[in-house]
């Protein structure tokens, strides 16, 4: 077995730990990161491993590998938020034995809105990409993905196709099936205009966070309006589409007291594996689950589990509750 340095290099090495907020790397004596973690303070939170008292006031299952760790390794950043995604994206890379660690982290996918377009798309993703999109996400399988978006696309009508369609312009010189059976509404012949079909894609954003009260108002008054206006067709169309919303929602089975918004986990746990449950409520509503398999130590424990998946989760989630926003900051000064 390969026996680390001198107590006395890893003690110069601790000496000079910054009082600033970063995320540290504790390695063995082969290199390997066999613990990544974040702190508002790297002097006092790294050096507090090597008191009598775990961090906390309570045993900690990194206590497990110091005697093995050789070095540790620190990066600065501006803020404990900024340290927090530094951590969830460094226990990805080097995936450390004694972390907590969400299984096939890259493969989780996402629904993004294409708002970089002039008449955008709603796909399924498993890459996040700085390009104006929307991202709602991410969910535990391609099956949830599926759900939603077969939900969206029988309540909101968008298009499919990956034409460059440009406003003023007609990219085809007949429409597909799609537009004559409702799918769509037909951009690709201008058959709506940009701000039209870009309300319709504002009514699915005000659907995928779960706003369908706040949806259904503004559903209502435009139905009114087109009333007001002898547009009887367009108002039956929107009276179908407010039912169709209604009926979705009272389809929630599980509710949670008025406007709460929040999200609620589960964990069950076997040997070094966990499986958390994620309940996501929105206006009172559950509007979905999802299940994360993790990898844990046996020894860790079952809030040191939760944590370990809130950080890594809620650091790229596209939606959070704020009473979960709360507790991520809170998590953050760990």
């Amino acid at each position: 077995m390969t026996q680390p340095p001198p107590a006395s290099t890893l003690e110069a090495t601790l000496a000079r730990l910054p009082d600033q907020p970063g995320v540290y790397l504790m390695r063995d004596a082969r290199g390997d990161v066999v613990y990544v973690g974040k702190a508002q303070s790297l002097r006092s939170r790294v050096r507090s491993y090597w008191q009598k008292e775990a961090p906390g006031g309570e045993a900690h299952r990194i206590r497990q590998v110091i005697d093995r760790v050789a070095d540790v390794e620190w990066t600065l950043t501006d803020s404990v938020s900024e340290a927090l995604l530094l951590e969830a994206n460094l226990v990805k890379r080097y995936r450390p034995r004694f972390n907590v660690r969400l299984k096939d982290d890259k493969s989780y996918p996402y629904i993004r809105i294409t708002l970089g377009e002039a008449f955008p798309r709603i796909e399924r993703t498993r890459r996040l990409v700085s390009d104006g999109s929307r991202y709602f996400g991410p969910y535990a399988s391609a099956s949830s993905v599926d759900e939603s978006m077969n939900v969206v696309r029988r309540l909101f009508p968008f298009r499919t196709c990956t034409l460059d369609i440009r406003e003023g312009e007609r990219a085809l010189a007949r429409p597909c099936l799609l537009f004559h059976i409702k799918r769509c509404q037909g951009p690709c012949v201008e058959a709506i205009s940009r701000a039209g079909y870009r309300a319709d894609i504002a009514q699915v954003e005000l659907f995928l966070e779960g706003r369908q009260e706040a949806l259904v108002d503004a559903l209502r008054a435009d139905m009114e309006t087109a009333s007001e206006r002898l547009e009887f067709e367009r108002a039956a169309g929107l009276r179908d589409k407010i039912r169709a919303i209604e009926r979705t929602m009272e389809r929630q089975k599980m509710a949670a007291f008025a406007r709460t918004e929040l999200d609620l986990v589960g964990l069950a746990r076997q040997d070094n594996q966990a499986a958390i449950q994620l309940f996501v409520i929105r206006n009172g509503k559950v509007l979905g689950r999802d299940v994360f398999l993790l990898d844990a130590m046996r020894e860790a424990t079952d809030p040191e589990v939760v944590a370990g998946f809130l950080e890594q989760y809620y650091a790229r989630a596209t939606s959070r509750s704020e009473e979960h926003t709360s507790e991520l900051q809170s998590l953050a000064y760990l």
